[in-house]
Protein backbone atom coordinates (compact mmCIF):
# COMPACT_ATOMS: atom_id res chain seq x y z
CA UNK A 1 0.00 0.00 0.00
CA UNK A 2 3.01 2.30 0.91
CA UNK A 3 4.77 1.56 -2.50
CA UNK A 4 1.20 1.88 -4.66
CA UNK A 5 1.06 5.75 -2.67
CA UNK A 6 4.58 6.69 -3.51
CA UNK A 7 3.98 5.53 -6.88
CA UNK A 8 0.36 7.96 -7.25
CA UNK A 9 2.86 10.29 -5.99
CA UNK A 10 5.21 9.73 -8.17
CA UNK A 11 3.04 10.20 -10.96
CA UNK A 12 1.38 13.51 -9.26
CA UNK A 13 4.66 14.64 -9.47
CA UNK A 14 5.05 14.32 -13.10
CA UNK A 15 2.15 16.02 -14.13
CA UNK A 16 2.58 18.71 -11.60
CA UNK A 17 6.28 18.99 -13.44
CA UNK A 18 4.98 18.73 -17.24
CA UNK A 19 2.15 21.96 -16.10
CA UNK A 20 4.78 23.58 -14.54
CA UNK A 21 6.51 23.59 -17.59
CA UNK A 22 3.85 24.77 -20.34
CA UNK A 23 3.13 27.62 -17.24
CA UNK A 24 7.26 28.08 -18.00
CA UNK A 25 7.49 27.81 -21.88
CA UNK A 26 3.69 27.76 -23.08
CA UNK A 27 3.56 31.27 -24.17
CA UNK A 28 6.39 31.00 -25.94
CA UNK A 29 5.15 27.89 -27.61
CA UNK A 30 1.74 30.00 -28.95
CA UNK A 31 4.54 32.57 -30.26
CA UNK A 32 6.23 30.25 -32.54
CA UNK A 33 3.60 28.80 -33.73
CA UNK A 34 1.94 32.13 -34.47
CA UNK A 35 5.15 33.47 -36.23
CA UNK A 36 5.56 30.15 -37.89
CA UNK A 37 2.01 30.34 -39.61
CA UNK A 38 2.50 34.02 -39.82
CA UNK A 39 5.20 33.51 -42.25
CA UNK A 40 4.05 30.65 -44.00
CA UNK A 41 0.46 32.63 -44.86
CA UNK A 42 2.96 35.97 -45.00
CA UNK A 43 4.84 34.36 -48.02
CA UNK A 44 2.83 33.40 -49.80
CA UNK A 45 0.57 36.67 -49.66
CA UNK A 46 3.96 38.19 -50.81
CA UNK A 47 4.29 35.23 -53.52
CA UNK A 48 0.66 36.51 -54.70
CA UNK A 49 1.60 40.11 -54.36
CA UNK A 50 4.47 39.89 -56.39
CA UNK A 51 2.61 37.97 -59.05
CA UNK A 52 0.52 40.64 -59.49
CA UNK A 53 2.80 43.67 -59.24
CA UNK A 54 4.31 41.71 -62.61
CA UNK A 55 1.50 40.99 -64.40
CA UNK A 56 0.15 44.78 -64.06
CA UNK A 57 3.60 45.56 -64.65
CA UNK A 58 3.59 42.81 -68.09
CA UNK A 59 0.26 44.43 -68.87
CA UNK A 60 1.60 48.17 -68.75
CA UNK A 61 4.74 47.51 -70.89
CA UNK A 62 2.48 45.66 -73.71
CA UNK A 63 0.32 48.78 -73.50
CA UNK A 64 3.58 50.75 -74.05
CA UNK A 65 4.98 48.13 -77.22
CA UNK A 66 1.67 49.02 -79.09
CA UNK A 67 1.98 52.61 -78.78
CA UNK A 68 5.48 52.51 -80.24
CA UNK A 69 4.37 50.43 -82.67
CA UNK A 70 1.52 53.00 -83.81
CA UNK A 71 4.38 55.73 -83.79
CA UNK A 72 2.20 57.35 -80.70
CA UNK A 73 5.02 58.90 -79.29
CA UNK A 74 3.62 61.08 -76.97
CA UNK A 75 1.48 58.17 -75.35
CA UNK A 76 4.15 56.55 -75.23
CA UNK A 77 6.08 58.39 -72.88
CA UNK A 78 3.07 58.67 -70.53
CA UNK A 79 3.15 54.75 -70.50
CA UNK A 80 6.73 54.82 -69.87
CA UNK A 81 6.28 57.41 -66.97
CA UNK A 82 3.39 55.30 -65.39
CA UNK A 83 5.34 52.28 -65.73
CA UNK A 84 8.67 53.69 -64.19
CA UNK A 85 6.32 55.60 -61.04
CA UNK A 86 4.52 52.14 -60.37
CA UNK A 87 6.65 49.59 -61.17
CA UNK A 88 10.53 51.16 -61.36
CA UNK A 89 12.49 48.71 -60.00
CA UNK A 90 11.21 45.75 -62.63
CA UNK A 91 12.90 44.94 -65.98
CA UNK A 92 10.02 45.78 -67.19
CA UNK A 93 10.70 49.95 -67.01
CA UNK A 94 14.42 49.47 -68.03
CA UNK A 95 12.77 47.26 -71.56
CA UNK A 96 10.75 50.58 -71.81
CA UNK A 97 13.45 53.29 -70.98
CA UNK A 98 15.28 51.30 -73.90
CA UNK A 99 12.22 51.67 -76.31
CA UNK A 100 11.05 55.34 -75.65
CA UNK A 101 15.31 56.10 -76.06
CA UNK A 102 15.60 54.63 -79.47
CA UNK A 103 11.95 56.31 -80.42
CA UNK A 104 14.02 59.40 -79.17
CA UNK A 105 16.68 59.46 -81.01
CA UNK A 106 14.58 58.21 -84.36
CA UNK A 107 12.28 61.86 -83.70
CA UNK A 108 15.75 63.36 -83.31
CA UNK A 109 15.51 64.42 -79.70
CA UNK A 110 18.88 63.39 -78.49
CA UNK A 111 18.81 65.06 -75.08
CA UNK A 112 15.69 63.04 -74.38
CA UNK A 113 17.17 59.87 -75.52
CA UNK A 114 20.10 60.95 -72.72
CA UNK A 115 17.84 61.12 -70.17
CA UNK A 116 16.28 57.92 -70.95
CA UNK A 117 19.43 55.72 -71.10
CA UNK A 118 20.94 57.96 -67.98
CA UNK A 119 17.39 56.55 -65.34
CA UNK A 120 18.87 53.40 -66.61
CA UNK A 121 22.44 53.88 -65.33
CA UNK A 122 21.00 55.09 -61.98
CA UNK A 123 18.75 51.85 -61.41
CA UNK A 124 19.93 48.57 -59.39
CA UNK A 125 19.39 46.09 -62.10
CA UNK A 126 21.16 43.85 -64.23
CA UNK A 127 24.84 44.37 -65.20
CA UNK A 128 23.93 43.93 -68.83
CA UNK A 129 21.73 46.50 -69.21
CA UNK A 130 23.70 49.11 -67.67
CA UNK A 131 26.63 48.28 -70.21
CA UNK A 132 23.98 48.15 -72.93
CA UNK A 133 23.08 51.62 -71.79
CA UNK A 134 26.43 53.15 -71.48
CA UNK A 135 27.55 51.90 -74.57
CA UNK A 136 24.08 53.56 -76.31
CA UNK A 137 24.71 56.66 -74.45
CA UNK A 138 28.48 56.90 -75.61
CA UNK A 139 27.42 56.59 -79.27
CA UNK A 140 24.75 59.27 -78.77
CA UNK A 141 27.62 61.58 -77.60
CA UNK A 142 30.25 60.55 -80.84
CA UNK A 143 26.76 61.10 -82.94
CA UNK A 144 26.68 64.84 -81.55
CA UNK A 145 30.67 65.18 -82.07
CA UNK A 146 31.20 65.33 -77.93
CA UNK A 147 34.29 62.80 -78.47
CA UNK A 148 35.64 63.87 -74.70
CA UNK A 149 32.09 63.19 -73.13
CA UNK A 150 32.44 59.74 -74.75
CA UNK A 151 35.59 58.72 -73.89
CA UNK A 152 35.00 59.85 -70.23
CA UNK A 153 32.03 57.38 -70.16
CA UNK A 154 33.54 54.49 -70.91
CA UNK A 155 36.95 54.84 -69.56
CA UNK A 156 37.98 53.29 -66.34
CA UNK A 157 35.06 50.92 -65.91
CA UNK A 158 35.29 47.03 -65.38
CA UNK A 159 34.03 45.96 -69.55
CA UNK A 160 32.94 42.30 -68.65
CA UNK A 161 31.65 40.16 -71.73
CA UNK A 162 31.48 43.74 -73.37
CA UNK A 163 34.68 44.27 -74.24
CA UNK A 164 35.20 43.76 -78.07
CA UNK A 165 32.06 46.17 -78.00
CA UNK A 166 34.10 48.88 -75.86
CA UNK A 167 37.25 48.25 -78.08
CA UNK A 168 34.87 49.01 -80.90
CA UNK A 169 33.72 52.01 -79.88
CA UNK A 170 36.99 53.12 -78.61
CA UNK A 171 38.41 52.85 -82.18
CA UNK A 172 35.34 55.18 -83.26
CA UNK A 173 35.70 57.61 -81.46
CA UNK A 174 39.89 57.57 -81.64
CA UNK A 175 38.73 57.37 -85.47
CA UNK A 176 36.87 60.46 -85.41
CA UNK A 177 39.57 62.27 -83.30
CA UNK A 178 42.50 61.42 -85.99
CA UNK A 179 44.02 59.10 -83.75
CA UNK A 180 44.95 56.34 -86.24
CA UNK A 181 47.29 54.61 -84.42
CA UNK A 182 44.84 54.29 -81.37
CA UNK A 183 41.93 53.64 -83.55
CA UNK A 184 44.15 50.59 -85.66
CA UNK A 185 44.92 49.07 -82.35
CA UNK A 186 40.99 49.28 -80.26
CA UNK A 187 39.86 47.87 -83.59
CA UNK A 188 42.79 45.12 -83.61
CA UNK A 189 41.53 44.39 -79.65
CA UNK A 190 38.23 43.85 -80.82
CA UNK A 191 39.48 41.34 -83.35
CA UNK A 192 40.46 39.36 -80.67
CA UNK A 193 37.44 38.40 -79.19
CA UNK A 194 36.63 34.79 -79.75
CA UNK A 195 32.83 35.65 -79.02
CA UNK A 196 32.18 37.65 -81.46
CA UNK A 197 29.96 36.54 -84.50
CA UNK A 198 31.56 36.45 -88.12
CA UNK A 199 29.01 39.57 -89.36
CA UNK A 200 30.51 41.83 -86.59
CA UNK A 201 34.60 40.70 -87.43
CA UNK A 202 33.60 41.45 -91.11
CA UNK A 203 32.15 44.73 -90.03
CA UNK A 204 34.94 46.26 -87.37
CA UNK A 205 37.61 44.77 -90.78
CA UNK A 206 36.54 46.96 -92.56
CA UNK A 207 36.49 49.74 -90.27
CA UNK A 208 40.36 48.90 -89.71
CA UNK A 209 41.16 48.46 -93.48
CA UNK A 210 39.36 52.15 -93.91
CA UNK A 211 41.71 54.01 -91.57
CA UNK A 212 43.21 56.64 -93.46
CA UNK A 213 41.07 56.71 -96.69
CA UNK A 214 39.43 59.98 -97.44
CA UNK A 215 36.94 60.68 -99.46
CA UNK A 216 39.93 61.84 -101.96
CA UNK A 217 41.48 58.50 -102.30
CA UNK A 218 38.98 56.01 -102.72
CA UNK A 219 38.86 54.69 -106.12
CA UNK A 220 36.08 54.61 -107.95
CA UNK A 221 35.09 53.00 -111.17
CA UNK A 222 33.33 55.08 -114.24
CA UNK A 223 29.78 53.74 -114.90
CA UNK A 224 30.53 52.31 -118.30
CA UNK A 225 29.36 53.56 -121.99
CA UNK A 226 26.55 51.14 -123.38
CA UNK A 227 26.91 51.28 -127.04
CA UNK A 228 24.70 52.65 -129.16
CA UNK A 229 22.36 50.19 -130.46
CA UNK A 230 22.42 49.42 -134.63
CA UNK A 231 20.41 47.60 -137.13
CA UNK A 232 21.62 44.88 -139.12
CA UNK A 233 23.28 45.83 -142.03
CA UNK A 234 21.55 44.23 -144.65
CA UNK A 235 18.50 45.59 -142.61
CA UNK A 236 20.48 49.27 -142.62
CA UNK A 237 21.16 49.30 -146.63
CA UNK A 238 17.96 48.22 -147.35
CA UNK A 239 16.02 51.21 -145.67
CA UNK A 240 19.00 53.58 -146.96
CA UNK A 241 18.03 52.81 -150.13
CA UNK A 242 14.52 54.32 -151.86
CA UNK A 243 14.98 51.17 -154.40
CA UNK A 244 14.89 48.57 -152.24
CA UNK A 245 13.19 50.01 -148.96
CA UNK A 246 9.46 48.72 -150.22
CA UNK A 247 11.40 45.42 -150.04
CA UNK A 248 11.57 45.56 -146.53
CA UNK A 249 7.89 46.76 -145.34
CA UNK A 250 5.66 44.66 -144.03
CA UNK A 251 2.92 43.48 -147.04
CA UNK A 252 -0.80 41.85 -146.14
CA UNK A 253 -1.02 39.34 -148.87
CA UNK A 254 -4.30 38.91 -150.27
CA UNK A 255 -6.64 36.90 -149.01
CA UNK A 256 -8.47 33.90 -150.93
CA UNK A 257 -11.47 32.25 -150.57
CA UNK A 258 -11.49 28.29 -150.14
CA UNK A 259 -14.43 26.35 -150.45
CA UNK A 260 -15.00 23.58 -147.71
CA UNK A 261 -17.50 20.62 -148.53
CA UNK A 262 -20.80 22.93 -147.04
CA UNK A 263 -21.50 26.02 -149.17
CA UNK A 264 -19.61 28.45 -147.09
CA UNK A 265 -16.70 29.79 -148.16
CA UNK A 266 -13.66 30.06 -145.57
CA UNK A 267 -10.82 32.66 -146.14
CA UNK A 268 -7.41 31.34 -146.01
CA UNK A 269 -4.35 33.56 -145.72
CA UNK A 270 -1.54 31.59 -148.61
CA UNK A 271 1.61 30.40 -147.36
CA UNK A 272 3.04 31.68 -150.63
CA UNK A 273 4.17 35.20 -152.24
CA UNK A 274 2.13 34.31 -155.32
CA UNK A 275 -0.38 36.76 -156.03
CA UNK A 276 -3.86 35.68 -156.35
CA UNK A 277 -6.06 36.91 -159.15
CA UNK A 278 -9.89 37.76 -158.31
CA UNK A 279 -12.91 37.72 -160.87
CA UNK A 280 -14.16 41.00 -160.74
CA UNK A 281 -18.02 40.85 -161.59
CA UNK A 282 -18.70 42.44 -164.73
CA UNK A 283 -22.38 44.89 -165.17
CA UNK A 284 -23.20 42.38 -167.43
CA UNK A 285 -23.59 39.26 -164.90
CA UNK A 286 -25.02 41.04 -162.31
CA UNK A 287 -28.76 41.95 -162.15
CA UNK A 288 -30.90 43.73 -159.87
CA UNK A 289 -32.54 41.54 -156.71
CA UNK A 290 -36.47 41.73 -157.07
CA UNK A 291 -38.46 45.00 -156.48
CA UNK A 292 -41.45 45.49 -154.38
CA UNK A 293 -44.34 45.77 -156.68
CA UNK A 294 -45.68 49.10 -156.82
CA UNK A 295 -42.45 50.68 -156.69
CA UNK A 296 -41.36 53.52 -159.48
CA UNK A 297 -39.16 52.61 -161.72
CA UNK A 298 -35.52 52.79 -160.95
CA UNK A 299 -32.32 53.23 -162.67
CA UNK A 300 -30.15 50.53 -162.49
CA UNK A 301 -25.93 50.95 -162.50
CA UNK A 302 -26.01 50.46 -165.87
CA UNK A 303 -28.64 53.04 -166.71
CA UNK A 304 -31.39 50.29 -167.92
CA UNK A 305 -34.50 51.15 -166.10
CA UNK A 306 -35.90 48.29 -164.22
CA UNK A 307 -39.94 47.85 -163.95
CA UNK A 308 -41.88 47.51 -160.97
CA UNK A 309 -43.01 44.17 -161.78
CA UNK A 310 -39.78 41.98 -162.39
CA UNK A 311 -39.14 39.37 -159.78
CA UNK A 312 -35.64 38.85 -159.67
CA UNK A 313 -33.70 36.37 -157.76
CA UNK A 314 -30.05 36.76 -156.41
CA UNK A 315 -28.84 33.39 -156.29
CA UNK A 316 -24.86 32.78 -155.50
CA UNK A 317 -23.48 29.20 -156.75
CA UNK A 318 -20.02 28.18 -155.37
CA UNK A 319 -18.59 25.98 -158.40
CA UNK A 320 -14.71 25.54 -158.87
CA UNK A 321 -13.43 28.00 -155.88
CA UNK A 322 -15.23 31.20 -157.63
CA UNK A 323 -17.50 32.86 -155.00
CA UNK A 324 -17.55 36.42 -157.13
CA UNK A 325 -19.36 35.86 -160.16
CA UNK A 326 -23.15 35.61 -159.15
CA UNK A 327 -26.48 35.50 -162.06
CA UNK A 328 -29.27 36.47 -161.93
CA UNK A 329 -32.38 34.17 -163.08
CA UNK A 330 -34.86 35.92 -165.58
CA UNK A 331 -38.73 35.19 -165.99
CA UNK A 332 -40.67 38.84 -166.18
CA UNK A 333 -44.01 38.33 -166.43
CA UNK A 334 -46.53 40.91 -167.72
CA UNK A 335 -46.92 44.34 -166.12
CA UNK A 336 -50.57 43.16 -165.47
CA UNK A 337 -49.47 40.02 -163.68
CA UNK A 338 -48.13 41.65 -160.40
CA UNK A 339 -48.40 38.13 -158.21
CA UNK A 340 -46.32 35.91 -160.48
CA UNK A 341 -43.81 34.15 -158.66
CA UNK A 342 -40.32 34.01 -159.83
CA UNK A 343 -38.47 30.90 -161.03
CA UNK A 344 -35.41 29.74 -160.11
CA UNK A 345 -32.59 31.31 -162.26
CA UNK A 346 -29.77 28.52 -163.57
CA UNK A 347 -26.77 29.99 -162.36
CA UNK A 348 -24.26 30.59 -164.99
CA UNK A 349 -19.96 30.25 -163.94
CA UNK A 350 -17.66 32.71 -164.89
CA UNK A 351 -14.37 31.55 -166.53
CA UNK A 352 -11.28 33.11 -164.00
CA UNK A 353 -8.91 34.88 -166.02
Amino acid sequence: MKGIIVEYQSEQEQIEAIKQWFRENGSSILIGVAIGFGLLFGWRAWESYVAQTAEMSSMTYEQLVEAVEKKQLDSSRETLERLQKEHGDSLYAILGAFQIAAEEVEANNLTAAHERLQWILTQPTLPAFIHIARLRKAQLFVAENKLDDARKLIDGIAVGQFGAAYAELRGDIASLAGQLDAAKTAYTNALENQDLSPTIKQYIQIKLDNLGLSGEQVISAPFPTLPEPKLPDALQSDLGNPNTATKTSLEIKPATATPNTSTEAVLTIPASNTAVEVTPITKEEVKLPPMIQGQPNVESATGNAVTNTAQKRLTTPITNGNIYSSTFGDNADDDTNSSATPESATPTPTTQE
